[in-house]
């Protein structure tokens, strides 16, 4: 399972995969080819919270260049906050 990273910023979240993850993914899959990280600027924390599932499917297709087909292939992906370790979103869980 990738585990991509989700970080606090001030206005928003920063978004990347953890590095083992990154490594797995392109010894895996040669067509992924992923992004360092994107940043999803928000209003209110209440505001992302409404939207999560649907966002974080948008973002794993975003950073591995994969679609949802090709992520669940790879065993699907999890979101965690780095630093608590704390996962907050799961294509386990759906």
């Amino acid at each position: 399972m990738l585990q991509i990273n989700r970080s606090p910023e001030r206005d928003g979240y920063t978004f990347s995969l953890h590095p083992l993850s990154k490594k797995e993914l392109v010894a895996q899959n040669s067509r992924a080819t992923p992004y360092p990280r994107i940043f999803i600027a928000i209003d209110t924390s209440s505001e992302f919270e409404a939207v999560r599932g649907n966002l974080y499917l948008q973002i794993a297709e975003l950073l591995t260049n994969l679609s949802e087909e090709e992520l669940l292939t790879q065993g699907g992906f999890t979101v965690v906050d780095p630093v608590t370790e704390k996962q907050l979103y799961s294509t386990a869980n759906d």
